[in-house]
């Protein structure tokens, strides 16, 4: 009676255990932010496991996708301009899976969703947008671009159960070359201006001195004409006048002697001026 009963114990241990196993087998776990779907001996059925505790059978498996707050980032993803310029891109895509078509969509790309339909599409889209645009265009235009890539990517990625919540390019870095000639065009520039503005000076200045002179003369032969019969007083008085007008221009503080040439040599010292 005592050995029966401690087989019997030992059977109904074993049963116990194995009963234990079986459960354990059947129940599955699914995160906050997944889903799975159920196969049977590797053939994809329909049925999706959501998130907490699931049931399934011992001899089912279970294929965990992240559906929800998905973040694909691109960096440095290069596409030409309508210039031929090589644009480095940087851009952030965020997208859920619609638990509905998980099936079919873990049928075609298993667990790699990310790797081998998200980015590849990001990819071929850039391609397509920005050689519409010059480099200048692009980085001024960078909404724009955005705005155009988040459009394509609902149309295609929509029906095939992606739902893209967010698109940001969030930096569209021209090539090195063109940043360096973009950068010696506006030093050019630059120095243009300053030319400019420095020829626009020169002028102005010629022209205020043209206009002094023009007057100068003009109320020298008044001056002189006043004295017509005294002319050596009338030369004193214009000599003054012109010694008063070059004592704030002339820069070595030295006065010439005489000034002019010829009939019309003119002399500042007080001395008579010599015709040559």
């Amino acid at each position: 009676m005592t050995t029966t009963f401690r087989w019997a114990t030992v059977v109904y241990g074993v049963l116990a255990f194995a009963a234990f196993l079986f459960l354990m087998r059947c129940f599955v776990e699914i995160g906050g932010n997944d889903a799975a779907v159920v196969t049977n001996f590797g053939a994809y059925s329909s049925t999706v496991l959501h998130p907490g505790l699931n049931f399934k059978w011992p001899w089912q498996s279970v294929l965990r996708v992240r559906t929800s707050a998905v973040v694909a980032q691109l960096q440095g993803d290069e596409a030409f301009s309508r210039d031929q310029q090589v644009e480095r891109n940087d851009v952030t895509v965020n997208y859920s899976l619609d638990d509905a078509m998980l099936p079919q969509i873990a049928q075609r790309y298993r667990d790699d969703i990310l790797e081998q339909l998200i980015k590849p599409r990001i990819q071929q889209w850039l391609k397509t947008i920005e050689p519409d645009y010059t480099a200048a265009q692009l980085i001024a235009n960078r909404q724009q671009v955005t705005d155009r890539l988040r459009n394509e990517l609902v149309k295609e990625l929509g029906p095939q159960g992606v739902n893209i919540t967010f698109v940001s390019v969030t930096d569209i870095t021209p090539s090195k070359e063109y940043q360096d000639a973009s950068e010696q065009r506006a030093i050019a520039q630059q120095e243009l201006q300053r030319a400019q503005i420095e020829l626009q000076t020169k002028g102005v200045q010629g022209q205020q001195n043209y206009v002094t002179a023009q007057y100068q003369a003009k109320a020298n032969r008044e001056l002189i004409n006043s004295f017509g019969g005294d002319p050596r007083l009338a030369d004193a008085i214009v000599r003054l006048k012109t010694i008063e007008l070059l004592r704030d221009k002339w820069t070595s503080g030295n006065l010439p002697a005489v000034m002019g040439n010829g009939s019309a040599l003119l002399d500042l010292s007080g001395g008579n001026g010599k015709s040559q």
